[in-house]
C-alpha cells in the first residue's frame, strides 16, 4: 500500500452524480434562447472543463456562439443552476464511507465547476466538513489540466508531491495529477468512459477500493 497524507478529489463523476442537475439547467438555458433541447448523454460529453466550455460546446451544436450570445447563456445558466443544483444530485456510493476511513488525512476537492457552486453542493449533501480545502474552477488562475491547483494545495498543506493523489474521472482530473508530480487514481463509475482515465497511476471502478491503494 501506498503512504498519503493528503487526497484530492474531483466533484462532479466523482463524488456526486450531478449530471442530471447539470442537464437540466443547460437545457433550461438553450430554451430560454428559443435553442433546441439536447439530450442528457450528449451534454455529459461536454462536461468537465468549466460552465463556459460546456455552454459553448452545447451552443456549438445548433449555431455559432458569438461573446454576447455565450454571456447570456452563462448569466441564464448561472441563476438557474443556482436554485436547481441539489435538485437531483447525489453521493455516489461508498463516498462518505471512504471520507470517514480517511479522516486522519488531509482532504480537498478541486472541481472545474465554479466555486459557489462547488461548496454548495457539497454543504448541501452533508460532506463539506471533510475537507480543508475546496476549489473550484474559477478560485485561482488557473483550473485543471494546469497543475496549478494541485501545486497551490500542496504549498497551502505543506506535502510533498508523492505524499498526495488526485482522484477523479477525467482526464483533466489525470492531466493535472501528473503535472503536479503527484499520484493518480482514476474512478470508473463517473462521467467518463475507462479511456479517460488509461493514464492514471491505479484505476478503480468503486471507490471504496482506494482503501486497499492507499494509507
Amino acid at each position: 500500500m501506498i503512504k498519503i497524507e493528503l487526497l484530492i478529489f474531483d466533484l462532479d463523476g466523482t463524488l456526486v452524480d450531478s449530471l442530471k442537475d447539470i442537464a437540466q439547467s443547460v437545457n433550461f438555458t438553450l430554451q430560454q434562447l428559443e435553442i433546441q433541447s439536447l439530450p442528457e448523454k450528449q451534454i455529459q460529453s461536454y462536461v468537465g472543463d468549466g460552465i463556459s466550455l460546456l455552454l459553448s460546446r452545447c451552443l456549438q451544436t445548433q449555431c455559432e456562439p458569438n461573446e454576447s450570445l455565450l454571456k447570456e447563456a452563462l448569466g441564464i445558466y448561472e441563476k438557474h443552476h443556482m436554485d436547481h443544483c441539489l435538485d437531483y444530485s447525489k453521493l455516489y456510493p461508498d463516498v462518505e464511507a471512504v471520507l470517514s476511513h480517511f479522516q486522519n488525512k488531509n482532504k480537498i476537492i478541486i472541481s472545474n465547476k465554479p466555486e459557489n457552486f462547488t461548496k454548495k453542493v457539497v454543504q448541501g449533501l452533508g460532506i463539506a466538513h471533510y475537507f480543508d480545502i475546496i476549489l473550484g474552477g474559477d478560485s485561482l488562475q488557473e483550473k485543471k489540466p494546469s497543475p496549478f491547483p494541485v501545486l497551490f494545495a500542496l504549498n497551502k498543506l505543506r506535502k510533498a508531491p508523492r505524499s498526495a493523489v488526485m482522484i477523479g474521472d477525467g482526464h483533466q482530473d489525470i492531466a493535472c495529477g501528473k503535472a503536479a508530480g503527484i499520484w493518480t487514481c482514476g474512478v470508473t463509475y463517473g462521467f467518463r468512459s475507462k479511456d479517460a482515465v488509461a493514464d492514471a497511476d491505479f484505476i478503480v471502478d468503486q471507490l471504496n477500493k482506494i482503501k486497499s491503494i492507499f494509507n
